[in-house]
């Protein structure tokens, strides 16, 4: 398995001889095949632990499997406990939904404050599932490539390595792992896919679907590559943005094409294109034969309508505007929840907050919604970033940028509550005092 995962490594240029690189660390079979794999190769790593908050006890008990593995084999370890069930709720996500997007959101954190790759331990029987489960559900063909090795700031070295793979090399290695109960539910989609599907499959056919289904979507790649290429000619040819929105103009292209036009301009005026389905995108790409003035709405309050010879995106979410003199130990009302802080000597991610050096940050704070020109120097950047880009690299949907609680000075951001704190108010080991704010419902 080693030589697969230098192999995989080198071959998509990961990592480089001696590199830093975090490990996603659940402490789990495959994250520790990964994370020992690594150290083994000679790289230095670090392990990341992300305690969700779902599972009690059990999961307090995985986080110090995890604490007590990384202190035996000599791993520098980090955990981050968060409230994953309040922040779905808030939100109206599912819980799979919602701590996807918390555990990304602090891999983003600690992978720019260490400027290093987090790697994940995605293997190939993962791999499969992503695909079939794309598959089933109308996925176009981004959809059907599956995970990357690599994308943006993260790695995943074990996708050549089958999950018996795995299991083999902890055993000849005596690595113990903990194993999580939710995974062992067919409450939650994947594990139908997992436990149910493939076996099934299998069984049927009498053929391996993983290794099948991994190698399509390898050549499915190449081919996307190249649609994907010749797209974004034609985007810089028809997307345009401007005041009204995002103006996708109405052109003689092959529809694959269009299509992929079409999902750009809701990336462009959403951040992401998460729950847009196939209907969606055939929803409005039927505009293209209506007359001026028909319009469609879409999830995140996305309105897209025909006038004349362009499609206008547009985000028809209410703005919500509320501004209060930030005083600490003070509550204040943040549409259904509240806003509290308070003087602390430990750093606990219990909840949605974040941990500032009280004594680096300015007099005068504001605790306020976004406003044109704000910007921050996000945690462990080395610049200043528009909150607008720090949005869009984060894919924090549209809908939820308008309520996000910025404490501020004119327009300087000190943190983005539920996300970062500035590089200029960060902890360090000479801070004396700690201001945590948090939020929690009414």
């Amino acid at each position: 398995m080693l030589e697969k995962v230098k192999n995989c490594i080198t071959n998509n240029n990961l990592l480089k001889e001696n590199d830093t690189v975090i490990v996603g660390f659940s402490g789990g079979a495959d994250s520790v095949a990964l994370l020992f794999s690594l150290k083994s190769l000679g790289y230095n790593v670090s392990a990341l632990h992300v305690e969700h908050g779902i599972r009690g006890e059990e999961a307090l008990q995985d986080a110090l499997f995890a604490k007590n593995f990384c202190k035996i084999n000599d791993i520098p370890f980090f955990v981050e406990h968060i409230n994953v069930p309040e922040f779905a709720n808030n939100n109206g996500f599912s819980l799979e939904t919602a701590a996807r997007i918390e555990r990304h959101r602090i891999f983003n954190e600690y992978s720019k404050k260490y400027s290093c790759p987090i790697a994940l331990a995605h293997n190939k029987n993962d791999q499969a599932e992503t695909v079939l489960m794309h598959l089933l559900r109308g996925s176009g063909l981004n959809g059907l490539t599956g995970m990357k090795y690599s994308s943006n700031n993260v790695i995943r070295p074990l996708l050549d390595v089958s999950r018996d793979e795995i299991e083999v090399f902890n055993a000849k290695n005596n690595l113990n792992y903990v194993t999580d109960s939710t995974n062992l539910s067919n409450e939650y989609t994947r594990n139908k896919v997992r436990n149910k599907v493939i076996p099934l499959l299998n069984e049927v056919l009498g053929i391996n679907c993983v290794d099948n289904i991994t190698e399509c979507a390898a050549i499915l790649e190449d081919y996307n590559s190249y649609i994907a290429l010749v797209t974004k000619d034609y985007e810089n040819k028809y997307i345009t943005t401007n005041k009204n929105g995002v103006l996708l103009d109405i052109a003689d292209v092959p529809r694959v094409i269009f299509i992929e036009l079409i999902k750009r301009s809701l990336e462009i005026v959403n951040g992401n294109i998460i729950d847009i389905e196939k209907v969606h995108l055939n929803n409005v790409f039927e505009l293209t034969n209506k007359e001026s003035g028909k319009e469609i709405h879409l999830p995140y309050g996305i309105k897209a309508k025909r006038i004349y010879n362009q499609i206008v995106f547009t985000n028809t979410v209410d703005e919500f505007e509320i501004q209060y003199d930030f005083i600490p130990e003070n509550e204040f009302l943040w549409q259904d929840r509240k806003i509290n802080s308070c003087f602390t000597s430990l750093i606990i991610k219990d909840c949605i907050c974040e941990h500032l050096d009280f004594d680096k940050l300015p007099d005068n704070l504001t605790l306020r919604t976004r406003k044109s020109g704000d910007y921050i120097y996000p945690l462990g950047s080395k610049g200043k970033c528009t909150l607008k880009k720090y949005f869009i690299d984060k894919k924090i949907p549209q809908n939820l940028r308008k309520t996000v609680p910025l404490l501020t000075k004119d327009n300087e951001i000190y943190a983005i509550i539920g996300y970062t704190v500035s590089e200029k108010t960060k902890i360090t080991d000479s801070t004396k005092k700690i201001l945590k704010i948090f939020m929690e419902k009414e």
